[in-house]
């Protein structure tokens, strides 16, 4: 079983995000630092769900190098990767979500949640898709 000397909660995932949004950060970029294209795919991946544990650990193995850390990572990768669908918010199996082909940021269990999702009125996944969309075609634009 996993040590619980380190508890991977809120807080440790909160971190990872603020990480990802400095390892990321460009000043000549105009657009909101959450929206890049990088950012969103991770914190996607560390959305809470079951396989939480082996997310965040799997993220501070790779910036921390740590004895424990490895050994730990080692034992979670056991666990099956986990992810929530956008729309029914379903925990499945990630292998199982399917990503929207627009964006590549938000995940869902079926093509009726997908298409559900776009039309809702609330939070609809639409709004989003196009500011994604945008924000991509921004950050390739400054980086290239």
């Amino acid at each position: 079983m996993l040590s619980d000397a380190c508890d991977w909660d809120q807080r440790s995932l909160y971190m990872a995000v603020v990480i990802v949004v400095l390892e990321h950060y460009d000043v000549k970029c105009k657009q909101t630092i959450l929206t890049n294209p990088i950012v969103a795919k991770k914190r996607r991946d560390l959305y809470p769900s079951r396989s939480i544990r082996r997310d965040a650990l799997k993220f501070y193995r790779k910036r921390i190098t740590c004895k424990c850390l490895k050994k730990m990572h080692l034992e979670a990768k056991r666990i099956q990767k986990r992810g929530v669908c956008n729309h029914c918010r379903e925990e499945k199996d990630r292998e199982l979500l399917q990503v929207c082909g627009r964006c590549l940021v938000t995940q869902y269990c079926s093509k009726e949640c997908q298409a559900t999702a776009w039309v809702a009125a609330w939070p609809g996944h639409k709004k989003d898709c196009d500011f994604y969309v945008k924000a991509q075609y921004e950050y390739n634009r400054v980086t290239t």
